[in-house]
């Protein structure tokens, strides 16, 4: 985990909270237990009070700063300030399109793989949770990789870039669905994000899921 992320995250979290003293490791560690939790058990199968408990927080003086929803629609923030300042500021770069591409894809490979369970909650929320409120957010989400995906999409003759980007965007979030089901989790995203670098180097034209790979493979 790149440290300057972890420190801006806690300073995101404080300022968003209103949290005065200074904060310390137990918060970070609270952070990262409520993205793996939503992304593991869902909005209602979280509880603040465990996540309290188990980060070693008072548990009343976090109800009184945050609900369960407030908590969540963080999380998606904090993702998208991740993307911000790691990814899509490379898309404004004054380089050529290879180069704003490969660099895209190297620091979008960085932040998959160490916040997985973060981009789980945010792409996936509407999945498990049916609050319009904390819909909207995961939906200005997907907009926003929409139009990330859009600037580098391969520019291929016989398809949209508008189709490319919408295509990723599905597969990527079906891909995070899938592994967050399996003990391998990681190896399979690791696999899929494969698929979807080749299909963004123009390599392939079709998008398909790891899963169904891995059991051709079996076969």
């Amino acid at each position: 985990m790149s440290e300057h992320i972890t420190d801006y995250l806690g300073d995101l979290f404080q300022e968003t909270f209103k949290i005065k003293q200074k904060l310390n490791v137990k918060y970070i560690t609270f952070l990262f237990k409520a993205a793996e939790s939503f992304a593991k058990t869902g909005f209602y199968g979280t509880s603040i009070d465990k996540l309290a408990e188990a980060s070693q927080l008072n548990r009343v003086s976090i109800r009184i700063k945050m609900n369960k929803a407030e908590l969540f629609q963080f999380i998606v923030l904090a993702t998208e300030e991740i993307c911000a300042r790691e990814i899509f500021t490379h898309l404004k770069d004054k380089a050529s399109y290879v180069e704003k591409k490969r660099k895209f894809i190297e620091e979008f490979k960085n932040i998959l793989f160490k916040y997985t369970d973060f981009f789980i909650t945010s792409l996936l929320g509407h999945q498990f949770n049916n609050e319009r409120e904390l819909n909207d957010s995961v939906i200005n989400f997907h907009k926003q990789w929409h139009e990330a995906i859009l600037t580098i999409a391969p520019p291929f003759n016989f398809v949209e870039p508008e189709e490319v980007a919408r295509s990723s965007l599905v597969y990527l979030v079906g891909e995070l669905s899938i592994a967050n089901k399996r003990p391998d989790g990681i190896k399979y995203i690791e696999k899929a994000f494969l698929q979807l670098e080749n299909y963004w180097n123009g390599k392939t034209s079709i998008l398909l899921p790891s899963e169904s790979k891995d059991n051709r493979r079996s076969e």
